[in-house]
């Protein structure tokens, strides 16, 4: 095969040649990010798990080599004299996706975060500008991502489409060798499903019903006095209001990965921004006001029935261990108690604070 290349180079010129192994190989990336799709909404896995065929490919470093790969070869193409509307409109396509990968890189190296938001989507840079726009600002990070490669293999095809259709003298289609290749892929879709499933059989002893669904990443819950339910939305960057009667409010949204939730002794919703760093509380009139900045990815909230807030935090930063901080109705901030290690929730009785790290038992201590 290798052989044959100089001699279809010379019957079809190298840009065209150029021009179809870039489509196939685009289709290949898309089949990636379809799989990624059925993970989410056909076999409805979580954000996380959700991470295609070839997991270990999805950092953020490769998804911007990749892509500036693919706009380079487009740019050299259009250097090499090959003149068409199509792949000019591929190339500025390509360039807008390539731009939101290097967005996505300089955050992953800031925050050391992978995976997070970029420009569009819930929870990205225009929904934390306030924007309120559907698909730009409210589509999950997997769905962007989809809709960028889809329209950019669409530009594609139509190029070659420009230059007389796609021909493949390298290789042979046989329906024997589709169905096995689609037999592997369903194969490796159901891979992930299998490993995260529970063990044994899960049983409900009363009856469970859905109170409120949809959300693209359910984290941190929280319910007021008169029976109001807050639900965070990390992805989306928001919080939603569902009242007895199920109806819903959004009360807040453009959130940097709200995380925690709690209500104070006056009804007020307070939020734990996780990669902001930050805690704010949810004002009557919609406002939010920071309650304290500059901490390291505060996660998880609780409220004494003093008014003493209880942060759990990164005690160094990006590492462990983990701490819980104490915020006064004084506004004092101070450790309260260190050296968790994945702590995953916080429970404030009358003089008592409850932690539950992951894998461990729980742990309480005295809050006076």
């Amino acid at each position: 095969m290798i052989a044959g290349w100089p001699s279809i180079l010379r019957r079809h010129g190298w840009p065209r040649v150029v021009l179809e192994v870039l489509l196939v190989v685009q289709v290949l990336h898309l089949g990636e990010h379809l799989a990624q799709m059925i993970q989410l909404y056909g076999l409805g896995l979580p954000p996380a798990s959700a991470k295609g065929i070839v997991s270990v490919f999805d950092v953020e470093k490769i998804h911007f080599v990749w892509n500036v790969v693919v706009l380079a070869t487009l740019g050299g193409l259009r250097a090499g004299g090959v003149r068409s509307s199509w792949l000019a409109a591929t190339l500025v396509w390509a360039a807008l996706h390539t731009s939101e990968h290097g967005f996505l890189l300089a955050r992953a190296l800031v925050t050391g975060v992978e995976g997070a938001p970029g420009i569009l989507g819930a929870g990205g840079w225009l929904a934390r500008q306030g924007w309120n726009v559907p698909g730009l600002t409210m589509w999950s990070r997997a769905t962007v991502h989809f809709a960028w490669n889809s329209v950019e293999v669409g530009l594609l095809a139509l190029t070659c489409a420009a230059f007389g259709g796609l021909r493949r003298p390298w290789a042979r289609w046989s329906p024997r060798r589709a169905v096995q290749r689609g037999a592997m892929l369903a194969l490796a879709l159901l891979i992930p499903s299998t490993v995260g499933a529970p063990r044994g059989s899960v049983t409900s002893q009363t009856p469970v019903e859905v109170w409120a669904d949809g959300f693209t990443s359910a984290d941190g819950i929280a319910i007021d006095s008169s029976g109001h339910l807050y639900v965070s939305d990390s992805d989306a960057g928001t919080v939603t209001q569902v009242a007895p009667d199920r109806t819903r409010t959004v009360v807040a949204r453009g959130l940097d990965q709200p995380k925690g939730l709690a209500v104070d002794a006056s009804g007020h919703l307070l939020i734990a921004e996780e990669r902001a760093g930050r805690v704010v509380r949810v004002e009557p009139g919609g406002g939010r006001i920071a309650l304290a900045t500059g901490l390291p990815r505060p996660r998880w909230l609780a409220v004494s029935a003093g008014g003493v807030v209880f942060i759990t935090t990164l005690r160094g930063g990006r590492g462990d261990p983990q701490a819980i901080l104490a915020l006064h109705p004084d506004n004092r901030l101070v450790v309260f108690a260190d050296d968790f290690k994945n702590l995953e929730a916080l429970a404030a009785g009358d003089d008592v604070l409850f932690a539950a790290p992951r894998g461990g038992a729980a742990a309480s201590t005295a809050t006076a």
